[in-house]
């Protein structure tokens, strides 16, 4: 905050694996150097929240409040110590980019219903939105059959020895990605 991502939970899931990576690993010289044992457990939640300065004039603090926070932490409490687990919402929005794990619906301390909870198991590797909607099945290419004809012409006067360009422009979601996806 102040500025939102289309691919914030994404962005989350990966840094929260990336602090489990930086926690194992000083762990381990920590457990050579000194004997002790390290690890931390994390609860991811997507959802509206009021960020701002909270406090009063002897204490301020920058933060996030709201139910999606208080559910994070209650799903961080459900964790175990080394994991990273999502909720139900999150899920949803990073399916396909991440390998999970369901653990099944738990009951959370301020929630009448249960929430079903996501184990973070490890990520799938760099994956664009279209080629994980492509994994799950594409519409119908509508309109485009013109553009990705020549496109595919191009490709093959290249192939031939005949250098050229193409140069792809436009309006968001209009399809571009989708038009190189189709003519890859």
């Amino acid at each position: 905050a102040p500025i939102a991502h289309e691919d914030s939970p994404r962005r989350a899931v990966h840094a929260a694996l990336g602090m489990q990576r930086a926690i194992q690993d000083f762990g381990r010289e920590l457990q050579t150097q000194r004997g002790l044992r390290l690890q931390m457990r994390i609860g991811i939640n997507t959802g509206l929240v009021v960020v701002g300065k909270i406090g009063d004039d002897l204490r301020m603090d920058y933060t996030a409040v709201g139910d999606a926070t208080n559910l994070a932490a209650r799903l961080q409490q459900l964790a175990q110590p080394g994991t990273v687990v999502i909720s139900e919402v999150t899920h949803r929005l990073v399916t396909g980019f991440f390998d999970t794990q369901d653990l099944g619906e738990h009951t959370v301390k301020g929630h009448t219903e249960p929430v079903r909870v996501h184990a973070v198991l490890r990520t799938r590797g760099r994956r664009t939105r279209l080629e994980v909607a492509a994994e799950r099945g594409l519409t119908p290419r509508v309109g485009r059959d013109r553009e990705l004809a020549v496109l595919l012409d191009r490709f093959q006067q290249a192939k031939a020895g005949h250098g050229q360009v193409a140069s792809i422009t436009g309006e968001a979601c209009i399809g571009k990605s989708r038009l190189v996806l189709e003519c890859r």
